[in-house]
């Protein structure tokens, strides 16, 4: 339930500042990625019991990634230590609200062991799981990944580099051994078909494989 509007000051502010950061991630947590999660982050505001203030939200799926200008490794503790430092959030927000938008950030991490500490950091991690449970954006995300971990090395075959790739899923995202977990039973509801058939193909390594080879023959993973 959303209880204010965005304000189109602050919206203007994310388009020009932060939204180029992250023109320099590498291609899994790219533009496209960010606006996925805040898109996602948006449409699941409106589903939820809890009041949501849009700008809170807003921001929080904005400056989710933007600590992997750091590192990779504590990208999520990064993004909050930047939410906090950054003095032009005043304009918009008081002390507790950039405390909530920073623990927010911090809490998104899907290997994360620590509970998440609001509803907005539940919505956030649940929108960065969306392209995860879309299983072509997923073998996508992993394989741009890998592809930027191997640069210059052409020595490595496809399917060492999918072999990988399923390992990491399944781990990650395995119906029953994954380690992530979807925080709202509103995400379930609205990606009810997109968990399932992702599942179904990380729980069989052939039709995942399958997939995989078509999208390496007509384009979707280019080399």
């Amino acid at each position: 339930m959303i209880s204010k509007k965005l304000n189109k000051s602050l919206a203007d502010f994310i388009n020009r500042k932060v939204v180029p950061m992250y023109k320099r991630h590498d291609a899994g947590h790219d533009v496209s990625h960010l606006n996925e999660v805040v898109e996602f982050a948006l449409k699941l505001a409106k589903k939820v019991k809890d009041k949501i203030d849009l700008n809170i939200l807003y921001v929080s799926a904005a400056f989710h990634d933007v600590g992997l200008r750091v590192n990779r490794e504590d990208h999520h503790i990064h993004s909050g230590k930047i939410v906090r430092r950054l003095k032009t959030l005043k304009k918009w927000f008081n002390e507790d609200e950039i405390e909530t938008i920073a623990q927010a950030c911090e809490d998104h991490r899907a290997s994360g062991k620590n509970p998440i500490r609001s509803i907005y950091g539940k919505i956030v991690s649940d929108s960065d799981r969306t392209s995860l449970f879309n299983i072509e954006r997923l073998l996508e995300r992993m394989w741009l990944y890998r592809l930027d971990s191997l640069k210059d090395d052409n020595d490595t075959s496809d399917e060492e580099v999918f072999d990988e790739m399923y390992t990491h899923a399944v781990k990650k995202m395995s119906k029953d051994k994954g380690y992530v977990k979807i925080q709202l039973p509103e995400t379930t509801q609205l990606m009810k078909k997109e968990i399932k058939r992702t599942q179904d193909h990380i729980d069989n390594r052939d039709k995942m494989y399958a997939l995989f080879l078509e999208m390496r023959k007509d384009g979707r993973l280019k080399r």
